[in-house]
């Protein structure tokens, strides 16, 4: 069968349309803030000297701005090979190789209509174990790259389609609350975020509708049915509150409307791989904790003394959890994979930590001195330089295997938690003009490029992170210029009034003070020199604080239109568009 074939009426609201910020990842829509503010100080800085870094601004907007979730409603022929057990089982316990087998029959060599459910499961079961094939497994089963590659292609395409052609409203079934799950999953796997927020909205309301979170427990049940469902519920969750939490948005799930207990070790869930998903339950409950806590609107209006003991309670709790994770992979399936998933946990966690972090306001240099808005605490900066870190050393650890491998660790441990540890970083480069951070936030820049050419999500991260570093680099390469010049120009006069003044002391004080030798008496007079000519980007703390405390922004397509008569005298700047590497933006509008 094609996929055009399928008969069920297409779900209109589950078709993405361009609807401003809604939909896209947090790290999108801080960038995309933290833009707005530097637009906002750079055009009323009157210092023409940071017309390039405006540049720079500007082209990061209009990448932002740009639509890059295109709809692909093409098909093609279904006929896929069936392969052997896979870590992917592992991965998604409530699936196993027999119920992949069984619907493969269903759905190829069919007895009686198939479900679009079935038709989603399979495809999206295919995707992952073809995406994931190891070498020897393609050598074992005589197949190509090439040939896998395009059994992926075809797997993406009908799983879109058909994702895009589920009913609005749907029985609460196992199999159709597996497929929204999967769907949801999926999509995310390749940049539909509106669409897996969609999906696994729906699959959270029918596991409350067929009465999932209320479930007896495996000593009342053992069956294997029951365990089934309470595995794909327990799934589901983890899913809701960390696509939530990416998001921005309330979770569809809330923990005080559960009574299903956890999966029993190792009775429902065996090995390493089950105590790590059990794990991950603990992790999805103080995303959400986090997030009614810190982040939401009720959570705003509370006095900063109350968020900061939220936060110091939720990042002692992180802590114990990130201990947790130190699982012995010895004996475990799939070690290898395991270890990679261990890492990938723990860039996941420093993330959540460096946003919980973020609320703690830094302390004051001193007793009545107001911090640089730009700066966070300690701990977040150095949470957030260790998340950076890591995700760096992981790819020490990956760069000589398959780009998929890359691939599917960015996905995991970039796209399904707030990239936040970046931007702190970039915060702090721009505060303390720290050489050592820019490098830092270039050598991620590094590891994304080249495996973002297949995936629309990865690629949109890196030329977010690159356009970030650029503008960082520019910022500080012009402070070290201008300090430089006006060096100078201290050198010059003190010269000038030594051959008009005769006064030697005079003279001689002049020239101590314009005339620093070294490398570090030529730094500190840095920061000043910078301030006087290139101030600081005036952002409010409140400005910079909402870039890391709103998700659902408000800024729409009137505000760009608003400031379209700032782009447009940018957009004919030659110089920052060969330097990025990107062509002369449009005006918006």
């Amino acid at each position: 069968m094609r996929a055009e074939s399928l008969s069920t009426p297409r779900d209109s609201q589950l078709v993405e349309t361009d609807v401003g910020f809604e939909g896209d990842s947090s790290f999108t829509a801080h960038s995309k803030l933290a833009v707005m503010d530097f637009e906002s100080s750079l055009n009323n800085s009157p210092y023409s000297s940071i017309q390039d870094v405006s540049a720079a601004v500007a082209t990061l907007r209009g990448f932002l701005t740009k639509n890059l979730n295109s709809q692909d409603g093409s098909t093609g022929s279904d006929q896929e090979p069936l392969l052997h057990g896979h870590r992917f089982l592992y991965e998604c316990p409530m699936l196993t190789l027999q119920e992949v087998t069984t619907l493969c029959q269903n759905l190829y060599f069919p007895a009686e209509p198939y479900t679009i459910a079935t038709f989603i499961i399979v495809h999206t079961a295919l995707y992952y174990l073809f995406r994931d094939l190891p070498v020897n497994d393609m050598e074992q089963l005589h197949m190509a790259r090439s040939e896998v590659q395009s059994i992926v292609n075809l797997c993406i395409k009908n799983s879109e389609v058909a994702c895009r052609n589920l009913r609005l409203v749907m029985d609460a079934s196992y199999e159709n609350m597996q497929a929204l799950m999967m769907g949801a999953i999926f999509a995310m796997e390749v940049s539909r975020p509106a669409l897996g927020w969609a999906l696994i909205s729906a699959a959270c309301r029918m596991g409350q509708d067929a009465g999932y979170h209320r479930l007896p427990p495996y000593s009342v049940a053992p069956d294997q049915e029951t365990t089934k469902k309470r595995l794909i519920f327990w799934f589901v969750y983890t899913t809701d509150l960390s696509m939530a939490f990416n998001f921005g948005r309330a979770p569809n799930l809330h923990r005080y409307d559960i009574s299903l207990e956890r999966p029993q070790l190792p009775e429902e869930m065996d090995n390493e791989w089950g105590e790590m998903f059990y794990l991950w339950i603990d992790y999805a409950d103080i995303q959400g904790d986090a997030y009614e806590q810190l982040y939401c609107a009720r959570a705003k209006s509370e006095p900063i003394e109350v968020k900061i003991r939220h936060a110091r309670c939720l990042a002692e709790r992180l802590h114990k959890l990130r201990e947790g994770f130190e699982i012995d992979s010895t004996n475990t399936p799939y070690a290898e994979q395991f270890q990679d998933a261990l890492l990938s946990t723990d860039i996941v966690i420093l993330s959540t930590l460096t946003l919980v972090y973020r609320v703690i306001p830094p302390s004051a240099p001193h007793p009545n001195q107001v911090h640089h808005p730009l700066q966070v605490c300690k701990e977040a900066l150095l949470t957030a330089r260790q998340a950076l870190a890591t995700s760096n050393a992981a790819w020490e650890i990956l760069k000589d295997r398959t780009g998929e491998d890359w691939r599917g660790f960015i996905h995991w441990s970039l796209l399904w938690c707030p990239f936040v540890p970046y931007l702190v970083v970039f915060g702090n480069t721009i505060v303390e003009r720290n050489r050592q951070d820019l490098e830092l936030l270039e050598k991620v820049v590094t590891t994304l490029q080249g495996s973002h050419p297949e995936s629309a999500r990865i690629d949109k991260l890196e030329k977010g992170c690159k356009f970030f570093s650029q503008i960082a680099r520019i910022y500080l390469d012009q402070t070290e210029g201008a300090s430089q010049q006006q060096v100078r120009q201290h050198q010059i006069g003190a010269q000038q009034f030594d051959t008009i003044d005769t006064l030697p002391a005079t003279v001689n004080s002049m020239s101590s003070i314009s005339a620093p030798t070294g490398t570090s008496a030529f730094h500190q007079p840095d920061v000043q020199i910078m301030d006087a000519i290139l101030p600081d980007l005036p952002l409010s703390q409140q400005a910079w604080n909402g870039m890391f405390e709103e998700w659902d922004l408000g800024i729409g397509a009137e505000n760009a239109r608003e400031m379209s008569s700032y782009f447009e005298h940018l957009a004919g700047i030659g110089s920052m568009s060969n330097v990025l590497g990107a062509p002369q933006q449009e005006p918006f509008g």
